[in-house]
């Protein structure tokens, strides 16, 4: 939103921004277009934290928190 101080309305206005862009991508998805291809600076930390998700069982609790943080904070 870029504010320090956001209104409720100013609030408003962006929730609906937000939902009117999701609203779109899901009709086109209903309609057999093709989503829009990821960026690939999204690609590689999705995949860094798909890996650790399925490494969860083999690593302690601490190790994979902090890799699950880390890969989200990037």
């Amino acid at each position: 939103m870029g504010m320090i101080h956001p209104t409720l309305w100013s609030f408003i206005t962006c929730f609906k921004k937000i939902e009117a862009g999701r609203d779109t991508y899901l009709f086109q998805l209903e309609s057999r277009r093709s989503p829009p291809k990821k960026l690939n600076k999204y690609i590689d930390p999705d995949k860094r934290l798909l890996k650790i998700i399925q490494e969860a069982d083999t690593r302690d609790i601490s190790t994979y928190l902090r890799g699950v943080a880390y890969n989200i904070s990037l």
